[in-house]
């Protein structure tokens, strides 16, 4: 594991996963994947989760700025606020995940109000 920012409260900044890891916390950037990372998210994540070529990401907990597979595993039991995008790869929704709308203030960095 990777963590390419964190704080002294807990939470972590942008993160890369290139081994096995079970994450209860908060990230406040993005989450990548990478080959050979398995990443078992029970905690919270506001930026991007992009699960790359090799990479297996369970989704138990929360993606608020949804999720891309680009050739890994995916199983989204958890919730996903936005988009999950495959790009290729296996992506699993479970009956059980709770899939909403991406917040149109925050998605993509853009800001609907006038």
């Amino acid at each position: 594991m990777k963590i390419l920012d964190s704080s002294e409260d807990g939470t972590v900044g942008d993160l890369v996963v290139a081994e096995l890891l079970d994450f209860t916390g908060t990230c406040l950037g993005s989450i990548t994947v990478a080959s050979g990372g398995i990443l078992k998210m029970r905690g919270v994540c506001v930026g991007l989760i992009t699960v790359q070529r090799g990479g297996i990401l369970h989704l138990i907990g929360v993606a608020y700025a949804g999720v891309m597979n680009e050739g890994g595993v995916l199983e989204v039991r958890g919730v996903v606020r936005g988009e999950i995008v495959r790009r290729d790869g296996y992506t699993i929704v479970h009956p059980d995940a709770i899939l909403l709308p991406a917040d149109p203030i925050t998605a993509c960095g853009r800001s609907s109000a006038t």
